[in-house]
């Protein structure tokens, strides 16, 4: 996910990070050009499949935090 995201237009950033003394915490951390090129990711393939292969490990809703950019 992370190679593919970094390669779509409008990514200046894409970083996957597993958060210290938690057990299986992670956070991805991302930074795009403007909405329509987050919006773009959202619509893509690899994102649909990410969250498609991870969904079965995920307990709780995941926490998205949108900052301006």
């Amino acid at each position: 996910m992370v190679d593919r995201s970094r390669k779509e237009n409008g990514n200046v950033s894409y970083d996957h990070f597993k958060k210290l003394g938690v057990g299986n915490e992670y956070e991805i951390i991302e930074h795009w050009a403007d909405d329509d090129a987050l919006q773009a990711h959202k619509d893509s393939a690899s994102y649909k499949e990410f969250w498609r292969g991870i969904n079965h490990y995920v307990k709780t809703e995941p926490t998205v935090t949108v900052l301006d950019h």
